[in-house]
């Protein structure tokens, strides 16, 4: 073996010993450009109608694509083994009585997940935090039909999971609800978004998804109603 193979064969092993091998990482995501810069896969891929523009993901949704007794929702994911953190912006136009979009770990073992969802209603939309076909915390106050600009966050530790909110990139993060749920590993996790009615529209754009772990600034839970209270309507 000559010395610049031996060299480079040394190099190569503290190379391996020195990088921290991480598994279930979620990777971020900017959505700058015309491809992912992370691992990626669809549920219910939207047909043809999704593209990255302007530093954004935007598609329009299907109909009957619910996230309830089952996930039906257009649900871009990827495999986490691990705890994790990640967070979204979000923007929302619809003219449907059913919509649904946020985001979601899901066992696809257990069928069961967790979410943090904005719920569009006929009259009005409310914040949740639920797994399947059931409530892990309080829905928000109803606010009016219309266009929204929101932050979402969902935390795992373990059998934990921390939901949050805020509304600008500036604001600190209010604490929603918490609430342990064992869940099978791997979890897909990622965003979602679909109609849940047989009729409607609905137009949604994701800002990115971050990887949020490290320390946060974050308000105490009761600052949420102040919070959602703020959420500028886009007329």
């Amino acid at each position: 073996m000559s010395i610049c193979t031996r060299i480079t064969a040394v190099f190569a092993l503290l190379t391996l010993l020195v990088t921290p091998v991480v598994m279930g990482e979620i990777q971020s995501d900017e959505f700058n450009g015309d491809t992912f810069t992370a691992p990626w896969e669809w549920a219910r891929e939207p047909a043809g109608n999704w593209n990255l523009d302007g530093g954004k993901l935007t598609f329009e949704a299907a109909t009957d694509a619910n996230l309830w007794a089952a996930n039906d929702a257009h649900f871009l994911y990827q495999e986490s083994t691990g705890d994790f953190d990640i967070e979204t912006q979000f923007d929302a136009e619809w003219d449907t009585s059913s919509m649904v979009l946020g985001l979601v770990a899901q066992s696809v073992t257990d069928d069961n997940w967790v979410t943090l969802k904005l719920w569009g209603r006929g009259g009005d939309s409310v914040i949740q935090f639920q797994g399947k076909e059931e409530a892990l915390g309080p829905d928000t106050d109803g606010q009016p039909v219309g266009n929204h600009a929101l932050f979402f966050r969902l935390k795992r530790a373990g059998d934990t999971y921390t939901s949050f909110t805020k509304e600008n990139a500036g604001d600190a993060w209010a604490e929603y609800a918490i609430a342990d749920k064992a869940l099978t590993e791997p979890l897909y996790v990622g965003i979602y978004a679909g109609v849940a009615d047989p009729t409607g529209t609905l137009t949604t754009s994701f800002d990115f998804v971050r990887d949020a772990l490290g320390p946060t600034d974050v308000e105490p839970r009761n600052k949420l109603a102040t919070v959602w209270g703020r959420i500028k309507q886009v007329q």
